[in-house]
C-alpha cells in the first residue's frame, strides 16, 4: 500500500528522525547515528519529491545540508541541536493537534 503524506506529516516524521540522530551522535553512538541519518534522508527524498516550487525544494536541500553537517568532523554551520529540534516543532504541532 502507499499512501501519501502530507508534507507537514513528513516534517513532522523528519524531525523524530533527526532528534534520534542528535541524540545519537551526542552518545557516541555511531552505528544508530548513521541508521537514523540514512531514514532521514529518505524521509527528505520524499518530501522533494511532494513539493512543487522550486524554492520550497531549495529549502529542503538546505535542511538536509544542515541536518548531514551534524555529521562531519568540521562542520560548515552553526545552527545548534536546540535549534534544529525547534526547528520542525510546528510541524509535530500541527499533525497532532
Amino acid at each position: 500500500m502507499n499512501t501519501k503524506h502530507s508534507s507537514a506529516f513528513l516534517m513532522a516524521n523528519l524531525g523524530s528522525e533527526v532528534t534520534r540522530l542528535l541524540s545519537a551522535l551526542e552518545k557516541g553512538d555511531k552505528e544508530l547515528s548513521e541508521s537514523a541519518r540514512i531514514r532521514s534522508e529518505k524521509i527528505i527524498g520524499e518530501i522533494e519529491l511532494s513539493l512543487e516550487t522550486e524554492p520550497s525544494k531549495k529549502e529542503v536541500r538546505l535542511l538536509s545540508d544542515v541536518i548531514n553537517d551534524f555529521c562531519r568532523p568540521k562542520r560548515r554551520y552553526s545552527v545548534s541541536y536546540i535549534a534544529l529540534k525547534q526547528y520542525f516543532l510546528p510541524f509535530a504541532l500541527r499533525v497532532f493537534n
